[in-house]
C-alpha cells in the first residue's frame, strides 16, 4: 500500500500555484498562436505584393520586347530599351521601399505580440 498524501495548507498552496502556472502556460500558448497567425498573414501580404510586382515586370518586359521588335530603326529600338531600363530601375526602387515597409510592419507586430505576455 502506498502512503496517503496529505493536502494540508502547503498542499493546497501547491495546487493553487499549479493552476496559476497552467493558466500562464495556456496564455503563452494562445499568444504564440495569435502571433504566428499575425506573422503568417503579414508574410502572405508580402508574398502577394512580390507576385504582383513580378507579374507586372514580366508584362512590361513583353511589352518592351514587342515594341523593340516593331521598331523601325536601331536608334528607335535603343530608345525603347533605354526607357524600359529607366522605368524598370525606378519600379524596382519603389517596390523595394514598399517591401521594406511591409517587412518592418510585420516584424514590429510580431515582436510586439511576443512581448505581451512578458509585460503581464
Amino acid at each position: 500500500m502506498e502512503p496517503a498524501i496529505r493536502a494540508g495548507a502547503g498542499g493546497s498552496r501547491a495546487v493553487t500555484e499549479g493552476h496559476h502556472m497552467s493558466d500562464y502556460s495556456t496564455d503563452i500558448f494562445k499568444n504564440f498562436l495569435a502571433t504566428a497567425t499575425t506573422a503568417a498573414k503579414g508574410f502572405q501580404g508580402i508574398n502577394a505584393e512580390m507576385l504582383a510586382y513580378g507579374k507586372g515586370q514580366l508584362d512590361s518586359r513583353i511589352e518592351a520586347m514587342n515594341a523593340m521588335l516593331a521598331a523601325e530603326s536601331v536608334k528607335d529600338a535603343l530608345a525603347i530599351q533605354s526607357e524600359f531600363m529607366k522605368t524598370s530601375v525606378e519600379s524596382f526602387i519603389e517596390e523595394s521601399g514598399k517591401l521594406s515597409e511591409m517587412t518592418t510592419k510585420v516584424t514590429s507586430e510580431f515582436v510586439g505580440s511576443l512581448a505581451k505576455p512578458m509585460a503581464a
